[in-house]
C-alpha cells in the first residue's frame, strides 16, 4: 500500500502547492476536467483514492476512521461519473 499511498500523497501535496504558488495554472488543470475523459480520470483517481484508505485500514490505529474516509471517497469516486460533467 506504501507504494500508492506515497504517489498519491504527492499528486495531493502538488496539486495544493501549484494552486497556493499558481492558481490560475491549477484552475486550467480543472476545467480539462470538464472533458468527458477528464471525468473519468478524476472517477479513477477516487477511486484509487479510496481503495488506498480503505484496504491498510484494519492495521492502522483508528481503522474505523480510515475506513470511513475510505468508505466515502469510494463513494465520491463512483458517482462522480453522473454528476461530474455539467451540459
Amino acid at each position: 500500500m506504501k507504494t500508492i499511498a506515497f504517489p498519491l500523497g504527492l499528486f495531493v501535496a502538488v496539486m495544493g502547492l501549484l494552486g497556493f504558488a499558481w492558481p490560475g495554472t491549477l484552475i486550467s488543470v480543472v476545467r480539462r476536467l470538464a472533458s468527458p475523459a477528464g471525468v473519468y480520470a478524476a472517477a479513477g483517481i477516487r477511486l484509487i483514492m479510496g481503495l488506498a484508505l480503505y484496504l491498510p485500514a484494519p492495521v492502522s490505529r483508528i481503522p474505523h476512521a480510515i475506513r470511513t474516509l475510505g468508505d466515502i471517497t469510494l463513494v465520491a469516486g463512483s458517482a462522480t461519473p453522473f454528476f461530474g460533467q455539467r451540459p
